[in-house]
């Protein structure tokens, strides 16, 4: 595969993504890459905090996920890209789920979700 010019990052300079060209098969391929060091440790810091409510109780802090993640769950879990057109509950619950897993509890903002 041969990469088709430089790298491309999105608004806000987080997400890198690399175009490649294969000749032979008349394929491309996007490469996608995002560093989520920054968001690791700002979410430990949160975790940290408080207790994740905010001053009124009404809303509650849980996670903060990077985009390159949340879309490695969603493949993981066989789901297409229509994915993001579900309604916002089932999407949460989605990510509810994952957060709660003890393997991803870098990606959470509060001690207890």
């Amino acid at each position: 595969m041969k990469r088709i010019g430089q790298p491309l990052y999105d608004a806000w300079g987080a997400v890198r993504t690399t175009v490649y060209y294969d000749e032979e098969t008349d394929t491309m391929a996007h490469h996608h890459e995002q560093d989520v060091e920054a968001i690791v440790e700002n979410n430990k810091r949160l975790q940290n905090l408080n207790d994740g409510y905010s001053p009124s109780r009404e809303l509650k802090r849980v996670g903060s996920i990077p985009l390159q993640v949340a879309e490695k769950w969603r493949i993981e879990a066989g789901l297409g890209v229509e994915f993001w057109q579900w309604p916002k509950k089932e999407q949460n619950a989605f990510f509810l789920k994952r957060l709660r897993s003890s393997d991803n509890r870098h990606f959470r903002t509060a001690d207890k979700i």
